[in-house]
């Protein structure tokens, strides 16, 4: 027969497994997301360099239509 206080802490050590089963519930969902956070960083810093070497082609390109525009006037 449990007395008052075993089932007291029963009731303690119940919750507190609960508490830890969430938490590690909590853990892998951090994990998960650190992980999806770090691909999409890689994905922004690879499109803003692809960006970039498009804004560069395109200003090259339209100095160099400008410079034949005025050689031809």
């Amino acid at each position: 027969m449990n007395t008052p206080i075993d089932d007291l802490w029963s009731k303690i050590l119940d919750k507190v497994e609960g508490s830890d089963m969430n938490l590690q519930g909590m853990k892998s969902d951090v994990s998960i997301l650190s992980t999806t956070v770090i691909s999409h960083s890689s994905s922004i810093k690879s499109l803003e360099e692809k960006m970039g070497k498009l804004i560069a082609l395109v200003y090259a390109n339209l100095s160099k239509k400008s410079l034949i525009h005025v050689n031809e006037s």
